[in-house]
């Protein structure tokens, strides 16, 4: 697995995971697009991680995004481990890359940056679920 290393600013590390650049699956444009995103929060800016998360939030759900999932990670006894993961989805990759893209999104870099140390992310889309044997 390779992780491409993004400097965003001298404060974050954006990292992007993904087996395989482009696997065929992940260039279907039409399927619900899913991003889970490790976060690392600065100590002692949880507000300004608040602010950035409410108006992020905002800008996505105009591209049709939502955050599904947004988990607090129990043990953070090691350096490593993230202070949330958040599992957001998409109606397909185009709708988040123009969330990416986003003039609103990139204004509040200041903020993201003050509030977020490291960020990781994995993108794929949505599968089918498993059928349990009856």
């Amino acid at each position: 697995m390779s992780a491409d290393r993004i400097s965003k600013s001298t404060a974050e590390t954006i990292e992007r995971s993904e087996i395989n650049p482009t696997p065929s699956v992940l260039r279907d444009m039409s399927s619900p697009f899913v991003v889970v995103a490790a976060l690392w929060v600065v100590p002692g800016r949880h507000e300004d991680f608040a602010r950035f998360e409410t108006s992020a939030l905002s800008i996505m759900a105009r591209h049709g995004g939502s955050l599904s999932r947004r988990l607090a990670i129990g043990d953070r006894t090691g350096a490593d481990a993230p202070s949330e993961l958040h599992l957001v989805t998409f109606p397909n990759r185009e709708a988040y890359e123009a969330y990416r893209s986003d003039p609103e999104l990139a204004a509040l870099a200041e903020l993201r940056s003050r509030a977020i140390v490291r960020t990781v992310i994995w993108e794929g889309v949505e599968l089918p679920p498993f059928i349990a044997d009856a």
